[in-house]
């Protein structure tokens, strides 16, 4: 096998210029990287292979000890951790105990040998202790009953109230027979939760039978819970494939099935339709990391469950022969919102009837004198000061029957997309903001980021301002760097007026601290605009020459891989994760827009003063800013302003540009100065500038002549 003194001899380079190229050191010429590779590729010599084994005794290693990955709390578990220990470089082993007390003193050994950093474990042990008297930190996941020493630490559902939940649940019904269906008694958590809620129910009379059995044999548990006479009450599972178990066994021995409850981890779309208590096992695995920065060590950590979940049957409350409409652009939302209609008709006996038309078109349709038999409209956040009171009903009167929406939205989002100031017409509908992706393995690519140093004598790092941005979408484009992986540095917007103007004004903003002045006084030919303008011109020769008509088709071109970075509304997103469209899955990472002057987009929604129907447009308000339906739409690909959204490990797992969002909501902008006395309408404003913009950068007028002549027009429609 070639030795990395074969490859230096045959490279012309030192034995440590092959060492630093080897293990990714960013202070090696690119001349010399490509010598050194392709030596090794002559040579048969694998790089990255090889990197990894000399680099493997200085990378901290975390053992993870499971009963078992088969069932979906353990995989839940164990998928989210390995993600989040990765993007922290860390090694990781995997040893499954099968809940047998002496396999898991196996595993304890062999995790050893690996000298771990920490061993997280969800241990069957009764003497913790002893067992796990090791030299390096240990974690015990969903062990309550564990007193934790000085290098240990524990995570663990609160176990002692859910089993109060349950039993105020239980106690409410009427039950008086109830089985408890679960693991073998080897599992400290459903141990502790039955002697909790056997405390409580004992106390009133309630009896309740424990059948543990191992999974292997669950069968064997639901034979003897079906075959008992007198049948139960009520059944809880451990976990829902007991109770799909416990189900089907009643279907074959032909006895009417009780109530069921199933203890399940969190999932936004569940596997089965069984009323279920969720526990999210995604954020138990979000806590390891709080443990390996030193924050837990000798404590006990308890967390709290996401609650009862289809434990309540909703019935139709209104005639099936009522239907509300809905007007909207077409976006990712509405087509979500179409589709989940049949789950609000299914929930409230209400049709609901879409009408999606593209952008300007429903503007246009608004903007008439026409009067049309809309229900419910979302707008556009920027056509609130057009038409908010004009064709909606203020919505004070009916407050109280929204107050449970009203607590759900995100603090930084609420007011934003209301009226400002004085009576509320609209509520949030699907909030967005602008947001800065790019091609992370292409920015952290050793070559690539010495070749960068080497052309700009700069370190090539994700862009905090304009200037550095079109410096690297030049580095990043072909007819300029020949060496670019990608044929273009990044994206333009602007087939319509509205998009360009959208697309330009955060260039704008991170000059100008204050675009809507309070006194209505703007100059579009000043340099305020200006010298952005021609700033965002520049980045016309690192952007595909075909024009990005809507956001969509830039964020198209990035996920083709065509461009290294796009700045886009992040509604339009979820196909970068979505691999029948997106070619770099896995690849991408986000960023605020340079200059942190991101556009706030996305919509807001009201009731139509034409409606007849204002008790079913509440029914429909109050439906989709539900926990349930808001984490649904999001999943799939919209948006929700419901704060629960934005802590669903599942959702933020999927679109990890999520996470934090309200930090990048407190950073957007979009609306006018709420103490200005102009008669101010923002989306004539951005129509004006965006017109501007679409000319000069079609080269039909210059940029002083296309500011001017948007000047002129701004003076006729403002300053009358």
């Amino acid at each position: 096998m070639p030795t990395m003194h074969d490859i230096a001899k045959l490279a012309g380079v030192s034995h440590g210029t092959v060492s630093n190229v080897i293990n990714q050191k960013g202070n090696v010429s690119i001349e010399k990287i490509r010598l050194v590779e392709e030596a090794a590729r002559k040579l048969g010599y694998n790089t990255n292979a090889q990197a990894q084994k000399l680099r493997k005794d200085s990378v901290k290693h975390v053992a993870i000890i499971l009963p078992d990955l088969m069932k979906e709390i353990y995989h839940q578990f164990y998928t989210t951790l390995i993600q989040l220990l990765e993007e922290r470089n860390y090694d990781t082993s995997l040893h499954l105990s099968k809940n047998v007390p002496e396999k898991e003193q196996e595993c304890i050994q062999k995790a050893m040998s690996n000298r771990p950093e920490l061993i997280v474990t969800f241990s069957c042990l009764h003497s913790l202790q002893e067992a796990y008297k090791v030299n390096t930190n240990v974690l015990f996941m969903n062990h309550p009953f564990v007193v934790p020493q000085p290098n240990q630490a524990v995570v663990t559902f609160d176990y002692a109230v859910f089993a109060s939940v349950f039993a105020d649940k239980l106690l409410a019904r009427g039950y008086k027979s109830v089985a408890y269906f679960a693991e073998s008694e080897n599992t400290p958590s459903e141990q502790a939760f039955f002697t909790a809620l056997q405390t409580h129910l004992d106390a009133k009379g309630v009896i309740i039978s424990n059948f543990s059995y191992d999974s292997r044999l669950s069968g064997s548990g639901a034979i003897e819970i079906a075959n008992h006479e007198p049948s139960f009450d009520v059944v809880i599972t451990s976990d829902t494939e007991r109770a799909v178990k416990l189900m089907r066994m009643h279907e074959i021995i032909g006895k009417e099935l009780p109530p069921i409850i199933s203890f399940s981890p969190a999932e936004v779309i569940s596997t089965w339709d069984i009323p279920r208590f969720e526990l999210d096992y995604r954020k138990l695995a979000h806590q390891v990391m709080d443990v390996l920065d030193g924050e837990c060590m000798g404590k006990s950590l308890l967390l709290s469950a996401n609650g009862f979940r289809n434990l309540e049957f909703t019935v139709p409350k209104l005639s099936v022969d009522k239907e509300i409409t809905l007007a909207t652009i077409v976006s990712p939302t509405s087509e979500i919102i179409s589709v989940l209609s049949p789950l609000f008709y299914k929930a409230t006996g209400i049709k609901l009837k879409i009408v999606a038309l593209p952008y300007e078109e429903l503007y246009g349709m608004l903007s008439s004198e026409q009067v049309f038999p809309f229900d419910l409209i979302r707008m556009d956040m920027v056509w609130l000061s057009r038409f908010e009171k004009e064709l909606c009903i203020p919505l004070g009167p009916r407050m109280d029957e929204l107050s449970t929406a009203l607590n759900s939205f995100l603090p930084e989002i609420r007011n934003v997309y209301c009226s400002l100031p004085g009576e509320q017409y609209t509520l949030p509908f699907d909030p967005s903001i602008q947001m800065l992706f790019y091609r992370k393995d292409l920015f952290e690519n050793t070559t690539l980021r010495r070749m960068y140093y080497e052309m700009t004598h700069e370190q090539l790092t994700v862009p905090s301002s304009f200037s550095e941005y079109n410096k690297i979408a030049a580095f990043f484009t072909q007819s300029i760097n020949p060496n670019s992986p990608t044929k273009f540095g990044t994206t333009m917007t602007y087939g319509s007026a509205s998009v360009a103007a959208c697309d330009f004004l955060p260039w704008v903003k991170e000059k100008e601290e204050e675009v809507y002045h309070v006194s209505g006084d703007i100059n579009l030919h000043s340099p305020v605009f200006s010298v952005p303008l021609k700033e965002y011109l520049e980045t016309k020769k690192y952007s595909d020459p075909q024009i990005s008509y809507w956001w969509g088709d830039s964020l198209e071109s990035f996920a083709h891989g065509k461009c290294a970075m796009t700045i886009v509304f992040i509604n339009h997103a979820s196909r970068i994760v979505n691999n029948r469209f997106s070619g770099v899955l896995n690849r991408v990472g986000t960023a605020p827009t340079p200059g942190e002057t991101p556009l706030l987009g996305g919509g807001c929604i009201g009731i139509s003063r034409q409606s007849k129907n204002v008790d079913l447009c509440i029914e429909f308000l109050n439906w989709i800013y539900s926990t349930e339906t808001a984490n649904l739409i999001t999943l799939l690909g919209g948006l929700s302003p419901c704060a629960s959204v934005y802590k669903n490990e599942e959702i933020l797992e999927l679109y990890p540009w999520l996470r934090g969002i309200e930090h990048h909501f407190k950073m957007g902008w979009r609306r006018k100065h709420p103490d200005s006395t102009t008669d101010f309408n923002e989306n004539q404003f951005e129509r004006i500038l965006g017109m501007a913009v679409r000319n000069a950068a079609l080269d039909i007028m210059s940029i002083p002549d296309a500011l001017s002549a948007a000047q002129q027009q701004y003076e006729r429609k403002f300053l009358k």
